[in-house]
């Protein structure tokens, strides 16, 4: 994987909006380039992102709360952050502010039918992906010329000229095809490749899964991450780590959900078997990303009397690609599990100490970290699980 990416000018063409007919009464707008400043420039994007909002009012809404419209943001703040936090390594904040072209590249990201995509014939039939099938997918995708504040917005995922891309099983109809949309139904669109250019890790090891002849319940990218309403219709809205009270994570995208915790008697004693099975995700973790189980056992006045952790990383395949921004230091993080589909679980099993208590409690908790090379102090606590024990030990 490359970790440089092709910096655009700073003046480019940009989508800009003619209004054609009185808006009041008709939603006709003709989608021009036109090559303007700048400030101009952010302006006219959020003006082209306002106006789909206007016939897509709940994608829109759901978009402002979801990942994709705060990436930028997200970026900016982790920028400001780890230049001044403890909670990171002085290597990696001299990382972010030398390469950060590498993270606009997915925080940033140009339009990805008339850049990373461009050569892919829209109705190509995706079975899956590999590098001699199409090989500019698998380079890092290019950041837009202009910091947008949108974000990853409408036109990122959707613009190709004066068309909007979408799914393949689009019907026209006098509602939904007009001049202001001329929308065209695009295999590529309806596979995983629409996600490719920043979620390469996921979406081609599911892609090798299912080449190997795994049974994969669900092989969409929206059919899990997106959030569908009561008629099963996909709301625009996609789960993330901000997720709104209104939006709980859902039990299949919760990683910890295969945790199981088993105490076994023995003669010596007792042992305590953790494991840790991928029973949902059908593709490999996040490259970046850690999960972390924090195990502790306690009595009643909640004295703890021992503990463990267990991580799922991908440290060890993915720090051999930044270690050279660490030297002379090693990138920081613990290796932890894969958690790949194909992987069997992760299983430990430990001799617990006589000097337990006769009652009291075993505690799980759940922490996930953007970056596994992060302080864990940066960990945002998902899941958390009491399970009571009395001697002999048993769940």
């Amino acid at each position: 994987m490359k970790l440089l990416l092709t910096f655009l000018g700073m003046i480019g063409l940009v989508f800009a909006i003619t209004q054609t007919t009185d808006p009041s009464t008709s939603s006709t707008t003709h989608h021009q380039l036109l090559e303007i400043s700048e400030e101009e420039a952010s302006v006219e994007r959020w003006a082209q992102v306002k106006k789909c909002g206007q016939c897509h009012q709940q994608a829109y809404e759901n978009w402002l709360k979801g990942p994709h419209a705060n990436a930028y943001q997200k970026l900016q703040e982790h920028h400001e952050y780890v230049h001044r936090s403890p909670n990171f390594d002085k290597n990696y904040a001299r990382l972010v502010r030398v390469r950060s072209e590498t993270c606009e590249g997915c925080h940033l990201t140009a339009n990805i039918y008339e850049n990373h995509l461009s050569s892919l014939p829209l109705q190509t039939e995706v079975t899956q992906s590999t590098w001699e099938d199409y090989p500019d997918i698998f380079e890092l995708p290019k950041a837009r010329p202009i910091a947008f504040d949108t974000g990853i917005d409408c036109l990122t995922c959707h613009a190709k000229g004066n068309q909007v891309v979408t799914n393949a099983d689009f019907a026209p109809s006098q509602a939904t095809s007009t001049e202001a949309c001329l929308p065209i139904g695009s295999n590529v669109f309806s596979s995983n490749l629409n996600c490719i250019s920043c979620h390469k890790e996921q979406v081609t090891s599911q892609h090798e899964l299912l080449a190997e002849g795994h049974d994969l319940a669900d092989q969409s990218c929206v059919g899990c991450h997106q959030e569908y309403n009561a008629e099963g219709q996909g709301t625009h809205y996609y789960y993330w780590r901000n997720n709104p009270a209104d939006k709980p994570t859902p039990e299949h995208l919760n990683p910890f959900a295969g945790v199981e915790i088993e105490i076994l008697n023995t003669p010596r004693g007792s042992d305590l078997q953790f494991s840790w099975e991928n029973i949902h995700s059908p593709h490999g973790f996040s490259e970046c990303g850690e999960a972390i189980t924090y195990l502790a056992i306690e009595d009643e006045q909640g004295i703890q009397h021992w503990a463990d952790t267990f991580r799922l990383n991908r440290r060890q395949t993915h720090a051999p690609m930044i270690e050279r921004f660490f030297t002379p230091d090693d990138v920081p993080g613990i290796t932890g599990h894969s958690f790949h589909p194909a992987s069997p679980p992760l299983i430990v099993t430990h001799e617990l100490p006589n000097s337990l208590p006769e009652s009291g409690r075993i505690r799980l908790r759940g922490d996930l970290k953007a970056q596994y090379w992060a302080n864990d102090a940066v960990g945002n606590t998902v899941f958390s699980k009491i399970i009571p024990f009395s001697k002999p030990l048993d769940q």
